[in-house]
């Protein structure tokens, strides 16, 4: 959930989620007309609908749980760290 979020920083667009049958969410992100999950593997041979999935807004994830936020902020800093970080560094 984290990765897209930061997805969103970085490429715009919205945020939905897979209901999943234990009450949580499965998050990705459409760009435009272009659907894209980057974690979707985990998930095996299990097809997923994204199809007419709830938007999902970040301020409601990281108040769930305090630990989401920082591993979100986590993952941007250090993205932003390297994208500064002359290759070979």
């Amino acid at each position: 959930m984290n990765g897209t979020f930061l997805a969103q920083d970085i490429f715009g667009g919205k945020v939905f989620g897979v209901p999943l049958g234990d009450g949580n969410v499965h998050c990705y992100n459409v760009v435009g007309d272009c659907v894209f999950d980057l974690t979707s593997e985990q998930f095996g041979e299990t097809e997923l609908n994204y199809e007419n999935n709830p938007e999902q807004f970040r301020e409601e994830h990281f108040a769930k749980k305090e630990e989401k936020r920082l591993r979100y902020e986590y993952l941007k800093a250090e993205l932003e760290k390297r994208i500064r970080t002359p290759k070979g560094c």
